[in-house]
């Protein structure tokens, strides 16, 4: 189906869009979450055209300009056979590991929904725990972490303990969180990872 969404507000800078667009998501997936649970279906809800009173359109895309920039794990797009080979591989990965597959898709669920990325990268972490060290006690698992993608205990603590509030339903904190300096250093970690 279509959601149409009227947002009437006193004012609209460039840095209010970004805004606008997380709430009125937030609404947007509120009424669709109360018809998937009534309906007992599965309902994703994504909203892709920014319509201004002038009627001019503008697609709505949440991206951060500093992240292509840190992966430097495999070239997007493909520039040779050896790099087409190599987003082929990690496809196939992601593809047959779901662990693998569920930490990528926490840490791009970091960026389609800001306000929640501190969660979803906290989860994407612990995801790579899993995938580093399965099987070890976590506090064992944690170690083997730091090393293998040579980051310190307290780079770690600033992706998990920024998601603390959110993960305990404590949303006062939400608006307070760097999510934006969270999610960075996620996304270099993921990288160090895939290299």
């Amino acid at each position: 189906g279509k959601i149409v969404a009227d947002c009437t507000t006193n004012r609209l800078t460039t840095e209010d869009i970004s805004f606008i667009c997380m709430r009125t998501l937030d609404a947007a997936r509120a009424a669709a979450n109360l018809v998937a649970f009534a309906s007992g279906m599965g309902i994703s809800v994504h909203l892709h055209t920014l319509i201004f009173e002038t009627g001019y359109e503008s697609p709505i895309t949440h991206a951060y300009k500093d992240l292509p920039g840190l992966c430097t794990a495999y070239p997007m797009p493909a520039t040779n056979r050896d790099a087409a080979e190599l987003i082929e591989f990690l496809f196939l990965q992601a593809v047959a590991d779901d662990t693998f597959s569920m930490a990528l898709n926490d840490l791009i669920e970091a960026i389609s929904f800001p306000h929640n990325g501190p969660f979803n990268c906290a989860r994407a972490l612990d995801g790579l725990r899993h995938l580093i060290a399965p099987g070890e006690p976590k506090e064992d698992g944690w170690a083997v972490v730091r090393k293998a993608l040579n980051a310190s205990d307290g780079y770690l603590r600033y992706i998990s303990k920024s998601s603390e509030a959110i993960r305990h339903a404590d949303l006062s904190k939400r608006e307070s969180t760097d999510a934006e300096e969270v999610t960075k250093r996620m996304w270099v970690l993921m990288n160090r990872y895939l290299i």
